[in-house]
């Protein structure tokens, strides 16, 4: 595709400067961001009408489909003093993504895990799970969070997978796309709803 080699970015701002949505046209790739989630079927159903109407000028231009990538930031901010923080209160000490040493500790801290997994015969799935501890200043306070950031990518043609024949149809690679980033966000809910205590993954719907 002709275009800047930069690529071409496009953004809304709220108010305060902050953007709250970003269309980010590459070379090689499609990025719709969004801070203003509120639900999926609305986030999702706003990006798909950008990818269906660019997806078309990649295969004209011989552009095969080799990955589909989700990234979420869930946040939870601690309202009072950080002596009284304890991570307990939002995540699991039974979850398999939460390392158990820093229930013991009293001051900041970082986990990482991630893992190839073979979602299907044709999908190799990369999840990368992040999860800081911070202190942040919010004007002249600062106050104690918790961001689980959930990186997952679907890979295509990989070895040891069978190949992914699609036709270079608009139609049906946006098809595939969107059910791959459906079959993404649940898994990406199960991952949260596995890595918080039971309360607070009733609080937020994850489950009944």
């Amino acid at each position: 595709m002709q275009m800047p080699p930069a690529g071409v970015v496009m953004s809304r701002s709220a108010p305060d400067g902050t953007i709250e949505n970003e269309l980010r046209i590459e070379q090689a790739s499609i990025t719709f961001k969004s801070t203003r989630y509120t639900r999926w079927s609305d986030i999702w159903g706003q990006a798909e009408k950008y990818y269906a109407a660019l997806i078309g000028h990649y295969l004209d231009s011989g552009a095969t489909l080799v990955s589909i990538s989700i990234n979420f930031v869930d946040k939870f901010v601690w309202n009072g003093s950080a002596k009284d923080f304890s991570p307990n209160l939002l995540l699991s000490k039974d979850s398999e993504f939460v390392a158990k040493h820093i229930f013991s500790l009293e001051d900041l801290w970082h986990i990482h895990t991630g893992a190839f997994i073979k979602s299907d015969a044709q999908t190799k799935r990369l999840m990368n799970i992040n999860i800081d501890c911070l202190d942040e200043m919010v004007g002249l306070n600062s106050r104690r969070s918790i961001s689980i950031t959930t990186v997952l990518t679907d890979m295509f043609n990989q070895n040891g997978f069978e190949p992914l024949s699609l036709a270079q149809d608009s139609g049906e690679v946006m098809n595939f796309i969107s059910a791959h980033m459906g079959a993404l966000h649940a898994f990406d809910k199960e991952i949260l709803g596995k890595t918080l205590v039971e309360s607070m993954a009733k609080q937020i719907a994850l489950i009944n």
